[in-house]
């Protein structure tokens, strides 16, 4: 039995911090990091050098972890991932008449899906809504379109736990990801895609901005008349050309240095693995649990499960959180129950929560 008297955050996002990130932090609010200064990372004016060396210092820890090519560009836009939902139809949808092809996988991608309409014409690659969303529709089923602008994808739906646990092949189109939920959390092979997106309040640390990784032939397909704030071009010659988040993008920096500490993103990839492995394992031989998506496209990030009489749930999630774990609840959308396993949450953390849940019905 592992102790529950420490506080697990499972929470979909804002996410867990990592301890020692958090620790960190705590300190540089009463010190300057700074030096020669006794202005906080709080404080500092954003066009100072060295609020831009903060700037490229996050930019290269992540070209570095990510082993982003140069022929692409790192972008850190203000706003949330819901925004580049507009943003990138307006930065890519004039790249051809037909309007874009989108995957249908969960909650995120039917909201980008509705955002995107706004725009131009969309075109529904595959859908999972029959399914109820528990597994992605077979490749032989998938209608792609060889003149689409771009295919857009939610590589992990946080909602529903539906994952694309590896690249689609969409052929010669760019293909678009939301990577909000996972990104930093595995190595990836940015050449398969065109954009990758992901807002900061995941596996980056704190809400307020979003990276965009773009390949430089997509840039400069915007009409005129997209605000300049939104257009990606805005970005290129001066990262921060609205006074950003400094607190967001400075604790990112800390987090993206943790994570080169805790062995880059083969390390973290294995270490989510055997979190996801942990719970999937315990809920699918429990008596009392379900966990409904298929095993092939599970997520290894966000846990979604039911118990087999949810008239205990929300009586399960009080049990939970007097215990030190908070944010079981599921999606208002979805209902239910999810454990969200980002890359700062520790095995410990999962055996407690496994532990907490054989107690509920021991109790």
């Amino acid at each position: 039995m592992t102790s529950m008297n420490k506080t697990f955050n499972f929470s979909a996002g804002p996410a867990m911090l990592p301890k020692s990130v958090m620790q960190r932090w705590q300190q540089l609010v009463a010190e300057s990091p700074f030096p020669c200064s006794n202005i906080s990372f709080m404080e500092i004016g954003h066009r100072t050098p060295e609020f831009q060396n903060v700037v490229a210092k996050l930019v290269g820890n992540l070209r570095e972890l990510l082993q982003v090519p140069e022929s692409y560009h790192i972008l850190l836009m203000p706003g949330g991932g819901r925004m580049q939902f507009a943003a990138l139809a307006m930065n890519l949808m004039a790249r051809s008449p037909q309007g874009a092809d989108y995957f249908e996988t969960g909650l995120w991608s039917q909201q980008a899906i509705a955002e995107a309409e706004r725009f131009g014409p969309v075109h529904t690659v595959a859908s999972a809504v029959s399914s109820h969303y528990t597994h992605i529709p077979e490749r032989a089923d998938w209608v792609l379109r060889s003149d689409a602008a771009y295919c857009h994808m939610v590589s992990n739906e946080t909602a529903h736990g539906l994952a694309f646990n590896k690249s689609p092949k969409v052929g010669e189109v760019p293909l678009v990801v939301d990577m909000t939920s996972d990104l930093l959390a595995r190595p990836l092979k940015i050449n398969d895609y065109g954009l990758i997106y992901a807002a900061s309040q995941k596996n980056l640390g704190a809400t307020g901005f979003t990276v965009v990784i773009v390949r430089e032939d997509l840039l400069g397909h915007a009409p005129k008349t997209i605000p300049s704030q939104l257009d990606y071009q805005t970005y290129l010659t001066d990262p921060t050309p609205v006074t950003p988040v400094t607190f967001a993008i400075y604790l990112a920096g800390l987090i993206t240095e943790w994570v080169k500490d805790q062995g880059g993103l083969k390390a973290m990839a294995k270490h989510n693995a055997v979190k996801a492995s942990m719970l999937y394992d315990f809920l699918d031989a429990s008596e009392h649990f379900v966990a409904s998506v298929v095993p092939e496209y599970r997520s290894h990030t966000n846990v979604v499960f039911q118990l087999k009489n949810p008239t205990h749930t929300q009586a399960l999630v009080a049990f939970t959180k007097a215990r030190g774990l908070h944010g079981l609840a599921g999606h208002r959308v979805v209902g239910g129950l999810r454990a969200s396993l980002y890359n700062a949450m520790p095995i410990e953390g999962v055996e407690t929560l496994i532990d907490c849940l054989q107690c509920f019905f021991d109790a």
